[in-house]
């Protein structure tokens, strides 16, 4: 699929297949929502990308991006400041995770949490130190380092 005449139209769907189509300066706004990492399971594909790879993935695609962008186009990009993937958080060890609406499991967690102090002590220490690697100054730097070449 070729993409002609983009005047007036919305074109959805995956970056790195879609942007590949389209003539380059041939698009005023670009608007798009990369992945959150391994923060949102979006299918089974890509689940098990480093972070570095996550990264270098991104990079590709705001070259796309700036590449069909006309002469002072605007690109607008929503991402999370702080994407924290559920394999990072080791149970009862740095955090807790269960699955949403199990208010069992929930109650549980919070029982630990309110009756047994090391535990939270330590899951606390532990959680500080993994998120140094995703610290907001961390991510903000990484993204940083990904949009400052391509522009």
């Amino acid at each position: 699929m070729i993409i002609e005449n983009n005047l007036d139209k919305l074109i959805l769907g995956e970056a790195k297949l879609v942007l590949k189509k389209i003539p380059e300066n041939s698009i005023d706004l670009v608007i798009t929502s990369p992945p959150y990492w391994n923060a949102v399971e979006y299918d089974k594909k890509n689940t098990n990308l480093s972070y570095e790879d996550y990264l270098n993935n991104l990079v590709l695609i705001f070259k796309e991006c700036f590449r069909v962008l006309r002469p002072n186009g605007k690109i607008a990009i929503n991402t999370p400041v702080m994407p924290i993937p559920q394999e990072i958080i080791k149970q009862d060890v740095n955090g807790f995770l269960f699955n949403i609406g199990d208010i069992d499991s929930l109650i549980k967690k919070i029982n630990l949490i309110l009756n047994k102090k090391n535990l939270t002590n330590s899951i606390l220490l532990n959680a500080n130190k993994n998120l140094e690697k995703f610290s907001k100054k961390k991510i903000i730097s990484d993204y940083k380092s990904i949009i400052d070449p391509v522009l």
